[in-house]
């Protein structure tokens, strides 16, 4: 019986031992994924010449710009077309070129 007892508490106390080492790696993690957070907002804003606060300003923006195309029925496949040069927009100076006056 004491043997038993004996497995029991090394057992609680292997358990406990992992829960406090699963916290302290949740805590490491969270602050490993907020230091990346910042680095990744610092490495866009030498990308883009900006200082790190005009950075969510600009990732707002493109994504605001973003969603709009979408509602206006515009698919990622348009848009990559676009950029690649596979598809033109007609703009309103293009069809006055085209005017005979």
């Amino acid at each position: 019986m004491e043997r038993l007892e004996k497995k029991i508490a090394e057992n609680h106390q292997r358990q406990d031992f992992l829960k406090k080492r699963i916290q302290a790696d949740k805590e490491e993690l969270a602050k490993l994924e907020s230091e990346a957070r910042v680095l990744e907002h610092s490495q866009l804003a030498v990308v883009f010449s900006c200082e790190i606060k005009d950075v969510n300003t600009l990732v707002s923006r493109e994504h605001d710009t973003l969603m709009r195309l979408r509602s206006q029925g515009i698919t990622d496949e348009m848009l990559e077309a676009l950029a690649n040069g596979e598809i033109a927009i007609k703009t309103k100076e293009d069809n006055d070129e085209n005017k005979i006056f």
